[in-house]
């Protein structure tokens, strides 16, 4: 929600010629927008019974019934999508049309390029790695009742339950596909650092080396400069 959120806020004040007085005074709308979706859905997902835990992360999840994907997961994801690509077209053609009035005397094209490369760069952090992490949940709910009977198949004689009659279907999840999930779990996570990891908070963190370089050749210069002067006074001196 936070990525709409974020977009709706680029797109609007461009769309609408919001200014940034106006955007900070409905904050708490922004806020409750981007919370009361999420906070509904989970509400609904335990009053019904729709949660269980995943077995190797240990936190809540989404039961492997498809009807508790598509409506708990799947249909919120396309509309945040949907809503989010919009405005953000919407978005981009006015600010495009902007920049085209401006012509050649806009001079914060670069600052502007960057900026564009930044949204668009931490949309795809958010968006592909959902997407992709929508598609093996649904492939994995799909294949769930057939895991579960290789599974019982494997382990009800050490457990001492009867076991399922019939022939084990054998299905079998590959661990690299297993992996890539819970890599595409992780990476929306990195999105922000799209916008943290610029020149600027670097330097405020004093891990720049071009910042770091032009300190130790600034101390040089001043060094030198000053054992030149030291060494002019000495000769100075000896004249006199």
């Amino acid at each position: 929600m936070w990525w709409l959120v974020l977009v709706l806020i680029w797109g609007l004040s461009l769309v609408l010629d919001l200014n940034l007085d106006v955007i900070e005074s409905k904050g708490r709308i922004l806020h409750l927008f981007a919370w009361i979706p999420a906070l509904a859905l989970t509400t609904i997902a335990v009053l019904q019974k729709r949660i269980s835990a995943d077995p190797f992360l240990g936190i809540c999840a989404l039961d492997g019934d498809l009807s508790s994907f598509y409506f708990f997961s799947l249909l919120p994801l396309v509309t945040l999508t949907l809503v989010g690509l919009i405005t953000f077209i919407a978005g981009l053609k006015k600010l495009l049309c902007v920049s085209s009035d401006f012509g050649s005397v806009f001079t914060s094209a670069p600052k502007l390029e960057q900026f564009l490369f930044r949204i668009s760069a931490f949309s795809c952090c958010f968006l592909i790695p959902k997407i992709a992490e929508e598609i093996l949940k649904m492939s994995f709910s799909s294949l769930a009742p057939l895991l579960e009977s290789t599974w019982y198949h494997e382990n009800c004689a050490s457990l001492g339950v009867p076991c399922p009659l019939g022939v084990s279907p054998n299905e079998f999840i590959e661990p690299l596909i297993m992996l890539l999930r819970y890599v595409f779990f992780i990476i929306p996570s990195w999105a922000p650092m799209v916008w943290l990891a610029n020149g600027k908070s670097l330097r405020a963190w004093g891990i720049n080396s071009d910042t770091n370089s032009a300190g130790v050749e600034s101390s040089l210069e001043d060094s030198s400069l000053s054992s030149s002067q030291h060494s002019r006074d000495e000769s100075e001196i000896h004249t006199v």
